[in-house]
């Protein structure tokens, strides 16, 4: 009896020392592997497929201006020569560029804003997955992607926002590669990003600010003491930045039309902006905010959720540059749509990458605590 139970004993170890072969285990598939990124293409085309449906869509007002001004751009006539507007020249050299390349028509300047839209929505994905992985990235783009084409908010529109929105995502984007690989390269490239927000309309300047200021929270809270890089990072970003904005005013000035551009961009819209009291900029508002989410108002509750759902996700929690980032990004980003309290439909579209950016916190953070309850309750 005693053999008998050794013999058992010793096969029983032997058996615990047999490793599965490598072949038997089956790896995952490419789809299971890339399932996220399958998606997020899935997104993307069918959004396209949507703007390519409508591409010949009317031009808005705006999208007039934009587009006259392109026209005399590629006839060699300077902006506020033969013609004037409050915003600045960035938009307009967009659309001279869009009708340069793919034809002085509609669908010309439609197919540039979805190549934009598209640019925006991706980089906007890799922006979340950094902080917040695949799922909540995926989340953001989604939200952002589906929400630009609301007719309410007159996504179908190149309004310079578009554009602003772009030249924000990508420079956050070239920052925080910036920041992963420490190359100064990256600092100038996000700071000339961050430059030409402005240039396409003024209120981009919060996104300006907000890229330098993020800059200086990082190098505080990785770098610490090394205030000499720290001044280093912010002296190139704040030269990248200047670059479009003194190519710009240069540009004018050689043309002879720095003083009608100075006039109409800068003199004029403060008194345009100062006609809007408090209280009815409130009332505007609340109003337009109604209208934009109309259609779409439980993704925007469901994005609001997102704020006090941040405090709540120890994952985000436990790293203050995230909490910091998201939280100022979002505050920026409202800052955007202040200017003037007017809060028109349109102005609402450089809000958007910071409402799907709490989406995707929103679903984050539900998910977790739906896995951790389960987890208490022994399941």
């Amino acid at each position: 009896m005693k053999s008998f139970f050794m013999s058992t004993i010793r096969k029983n170890k032997n058996r615990r020392k047999i490793k599965p072969n490598k072949a038997q285990i089956k790896a995952p598939s490419f789809f299971y592997r890339n399932i996220v990124f399958i998606l997020l293409g899935i997104i993307l085309l069918v959004t396209a497929f949507i703007r390519l449906r409508l591409l010949n869509i009317p031009l808005e007002r705006d999208e007039g201006e934009y587009a006259y001004f392109g026209q005399l751009l590629l006839a060699g006539i300077p902006p506020f020569d033969a013609a004037y507007t409050m915003k600045f020249p960035g938009t307009h050299f967009m659309y001279a560029f869009f009708m340069l390349i793919f034809g002085q028509s509609v669908a010309g300047i439609h197919f540039g804003l979805l190549i934009i839209n598209l640019f925006t929505s991706l980089f906007l994905f890799f922006i979340v997955k950094r902080f917040l992985g695949n799922t909540e990235a995926l989340v953001a783009a989604i939200v952002f992607a589906v929400l630009s084409l609301n007719d309410t908010i007159l996504g179908f529109a190149g309004h310079a926002t578009h554009f602003v929105t772009f030249a924000a995502v990508a420079g956050t984007l070239v920052l925080l590669k910036a920041f992963d690989k420490k190359k100064l390269y990256l600092c100038f490239i996000s700071g000339i990003l961050f430059g030409l927000a402005p240039i396409f309309k003024q209120s981009g300047i919060f996104f300006s600010v907000f890229g330098g200021l993020i800059l200086v929270i990082h190098g505080v809270i990785e770098n610490k003491r090394n205030f000499v890089q720290q001044f280093k990072n912010l002296g190139i970003f704040v030269a990248g930045g200047l670059i479009p904005i003194i190519l710009v005013l240069f540009l004018l000035y050689i043309s002879g039309v720095f003083d009608s551009f100075w006039f109409w961009t800068i003199e004029y819209p403060f008194a345009y902006g100062g006609q809007v009291p408090l209280d009815r900029g409130v009332n505007n508002f609340t109003n337009n905010l109604v209208y934009v989410m109309d259609g779409f108002t439980l993704l925007w509750i469901f994005a609001a959720l997102g704020i006090p759902l941040l405090f709540f996700n120890a994952s985000i929690r436990k790293n203050i540059f995230t909490t910091i980032f998201v939280i100022l990004f979002l505050i920026f980003s409202f800052f955007t749509i202040i200017p003037g309290l007017y809060f028109r439909p349109h102005y609402f579209i450089s809000l958007l990458p910071a409402v799907g950016i709490f989406a995707g916190i929103a679903f984050g953070s539900i998910a977790k605590l739906k896995i951790k309850g389960k987890s208490n309750m022994g399941l």
